[in-house]
């Protein structure tokens, strides 16, 4: 069994714009490049479907906020209510041990 070669995401890209940009045929990348027709396929399925997610805005975004942002800030929210939530639970147990 042959060793699997790893090709990188820039190669990747630079195969796909061969065949689609100047027309070389899928063969003759593959040949080229002892790929599998169906792995060239693969990346091409890829490579589109991760093309629609860069033209879709992302959910949960208000007015092209980024979602990192967003996403830090539920965090945030997240991690003060467990805040809240530990100091209530250790009161309660003080309370129960008579300890207040």
């Amino acid at each position: 069994m042959g060793k699997r070669r790893r090709i990188s995401p820039e190669k990747k890209v630079e195969l796909l714009r061969e065949h689609l940009k100047n027309g070389i045929p899928v063969t003759e990348i593959c040949e080229e490049y002892g790929i599998h027709p169906n792995v060239f396929y693969r990346w091409e399925k890829e490579f589109f479907e991760g093309g629609i997610e860069t033209f879709m805005r992302k959910k949960g975004s208000r007015d092209g906020e980024p979602e990192e942002k967003i996403l830090r800030g539920k965090i945030k929210k997240l991690n003060e209510v467990i805040s809240w939530l530990s100091e209530e639970n250790i009161r309660l147990k003080k309370k129960e041990n008579g300890e207040i």
